[in-house]
Formats: C-alpha cells, structure tokens, sequence
C-alpha cells in the first residue's frame, strides 16, 4: 500500500506526529540516551535547524526583495535648472543686451510607462524571495530530520558493540575457568580472545561513524555535540494515514511544494523583465515648465522632451532578458522533474521500509532469545562456541539493520509529507 501523512507539517509541531514510539514495532529498545549526557529530541532538533545560517539568508533575502520593490515604487527625480543669459564677463563693463535669467523644472515621464512592469516585477520577485524561504526551511526539516535518524542509529551501533563486547569479556572469564578445569579446549578461549579484539575494532569504528553523524547534525542545528545525545522515543503519531498513488502524490507536491511555487514565480518575473526592456527603447522623456524673465517682464516657459529613436540601444538588453526568461523555464521543468522523482523515491522507501519492519517485528526478541539459549546450551557443553558467537552476531546485526530500517522509514515518511502537506506562504504585497 501507498501512504502519505494527511496531518498539516508545518516547521516543528508535525513532526511530532510522525516519530513514532522506538519501541513501539519491537520488544527490544532501539536506541537509549548515552549516561551524563543532555538528551535532544526531534522537536529541538529541528527547531534549532530552522534559525541555521541558511535560513536565515533566504529571510535576508526577502528583505533584499523588499527593498528592491520599495525602489521599484519610487518615481524618477525632478530636475530643477537655473539660467542666465547676457550676464557680463567678470572684470568686463555691462553688454549691450538686457540681462535674461530663466528657472524651469523637468519631471521624467518614464515611470508612466515603465513604473508599472517594474513594480510587477518586484512584486514578483518578492513573491519568489517567500517561496525560497519556505523551501529552505522546508529542506532544513528533511536534513535535520535524517541526520537526526542517523546519529540514533549510529549511537545504537556503539550501545550494541559495547554489549557485545561486554558479553564476550563475561564468556572469556567463563571460559578461562573452564581451561583451567580442563573441562574446555584452549582453542575456545583463542577463539573467544580473537572475537574480542575484532569487536573493540568495531566499536571504536562506530565510535567513529558516531563522531560524524553527530558533527553534521551539529552543523545543521548549532548545537555542541561533546554533551548531547539524541533520543528518538517520541509519542506514536495519531495522524490518519491513507492510499494514495505515486501520481497522485506528485500532483499534489507540484501544488503545494515552495521550491516549484518559487521556480514559477521566477518565469513570471523574467517575463515581466521582458515588457521592461521593450518599454525601455525610447528613454529620457520629459516635461518641462518654467519662468523666464528678460527686460523686468516675466513669461512662462514650457516644453516636452521626446528623444528620437534612431538607434535601438536596448535590442541587448531583450535579448538578454528572453534568454534568462528561457534559462528560468527550463529551470522550471527541471524542478518539476526533481520533485516527481524525489516523491516516488520517498515513497517508495517509506513502504517498502513499512513492509520490511511489519515482516520483522519479532525479529529482535527471537535473536535475543536465540543468544540466550545458544549461550545457556554452551555452559552446559550440548552445541559448539561458533554456534553461540553466531548467534551473537546475528543479535547484533539484527539490531543494527532494525534501527536503519526503522529511522530510515521516519526520515522517509517526513521527507514525503514534507512535500505534499507544506502550503507555500503568499506573499502580502
């Protein structure tokens, strides 16, 4: 069956809908809070995530749009001038002709006609600066929700390799009191003392794998990680879950995802960048009203400014801009191509992970139970030490392929209701 999350994601609060109980679909816990450290939740997680410096860019980012709108409003200078004719030379005497001094202004008559696909423009821009925003955060959530799941499943494979290698110091002991009785082949303690160095190896690897998973988590959420560990245990979700195609749920991100809305947005604003520079041909119009005053008499002046348009100075500029609106176009399909695949991906993972996790939900209690009478048989001499590391081996695998099935399919399942519950923010301009 096909799923998707009906419940409204928005930021922080609906993510708590979807991180089910981590003992909820096994009997075994899958991951505990490391001793004397601060335990950090999903929900702290991704609130932290959301003030990162990326986000915080894109909100700069709408503030730069803004501005430019602001300035796309505002209407071309005056020009105020200030003339005098037959004024006579320094030094010289007064000429024959009367003195003429004349003031006028001149108001530019462009923003009649260009004022408005700029503003449009702006507008739009604004529009796509809010959209951006909002896919930010969006693709903030999704990588702060998987390095989350990531760093739980790493520290899991440390928790597990601890106890492995606990259980074999505990059998050595065993063991070596055994040898010494007599009653076991030396070849067992060689054996086990060849397990327990192959297992510290793996632990300080997964120590290492750890180190990392929480560094990117810590680039993402700012938080320190030298006291912090993650606790995936969260309340089951009580969203309702229903059927739904791939096609379907890819219809509905094309309507709902930010990034498409903004990629739209952005064709519209080249398209207006367009009737910008096809009204920019004729340039430099201008009104211009005065005074003039000659002989002691004052008379008005009055006059239009109208360049002709021999040259066309802006074919480039067309050009130019029906380029970039074809640039954004199929920058445009190709978002729309991404988000169909990344939805099918999602989807995809989060039931084929669904159905793998309901095949195994006994699985880690069995393994466990395995051990148990693996190890209990060995005491008493019925089956072989290989048949007991076996069976510790496949406890540990066991786990550690649960713990990545299981965060795996929360990671998937928020990062496909990310894209099809996320309503895109208009902007209020």
């Amino acid at each position: 069956m096909h799923y998707f999350a009906k419940s409204r994601l928005w930021v922080v609060a609906a993510t708590s809908l979807l991180v089910p109980s981590a003992t909820a679909h096994s009997q075994a816990p899958l991951s505990a809070p490391i001793q004397h450290r601060v335990s950090l939740t999903l929900d702290e997680a991704i609130q932290a995530a959301i003030t990162n410096p990326s986000v915080m860019a894109a909100r700069e980012r709408v503030a730069a749009a803004r501005g430019s709108l602001r300035t796309a409003r505002t209407w071309s200078n005056p020009t105020l001038s200030y003339q005098v004719e037959n004024a006579p030379l320094p030094g010289s005497d007064a000429s024959g002709f009367e003195r003429e001094e004349s003031i006028f202004a001149m108001l530019p008559l462009e923003p009649l006609y260009q004022l408005g696909p700029r503003v449009k423009r702006a507008r739009l821009e604004v529009t796509a600066a809010n959209y951006e925003l909002s896919e930010a955060r969006r693709m903030t959530i999704v990588a702060a929700s998987s390095a989350f799941f990531r760093v739980a499943a790493a520290q899991l494979a440390v928790q597990t390799a601890t106890e492995v290698n606990a259980w074999l110091d505990s059998l050595i002991v065993y063991t070596s009191n055994r040898v010494r009785e007599g009653a076991t082949a030396e070849a067992d303690l060689l054996r086990l003392q060849v397990e327990s160095g192959r297992g510290e190896v793996d632990l300080a690897m997964s120590r290492i794998d750890l180190a990392r998973e929480l560094a990117e988590l810590s680039v993402l959420t700012g938080i320190e990680i030298d006291s912090v560990s993650v606790d995936p245990r969260t309340s089951s979700p009580t969203s309702t879950i229903a059927p739904s195609s791939p096609d379907s749920l890819t219809a509905l991100a094309l309507a709902r995802r930010p990034d498409v809305a903004a990629a739209f947005t952005r064709v519209q604003a080249a398209t207006a960048g367009i009737s910008i520079e096809r009204r920019a041909i004729v340039r430099e119009i201008g009104a211009m009203a005065g005074v003039k005053k000659m002989d002691g008499e004052r008379s008005l002046m009055a006059g239009l400014s109208i360049p002709f348009p021999l040259f066309d100075r802006n074919a480039g500029e067309i050009q130019r801009a029906q380029a970039e609106q074809r640039a954004v176009a199929f920058e445009f399909d190709q978002v729309r191509r991404r988000v169909g695949s990344e939805i099918r991906a999602a989807l995809g993972a989060t039931v084929a992970l669904e159905s793998a996790l309901s095949k195994t939900r006994n699985l880690l209690a069995r393994a466990e139970e395995s051990r148990r009478i693996a190890e209990a048989a060995y005491r008493e001499g019925a089956i072989p030490l290989s048949q007991v590391i076996e069976a510790a081996r496949t406890l540990a695998d066991a786990r550690q392929a649960d713990a990545r099935a299981y965060f795996g399919w929360r990671a998937a399942l928020i990062e496909l209701t990310s894209s099809t519950t996320i309503q895109s923010q208009r902007s209020r301009q």
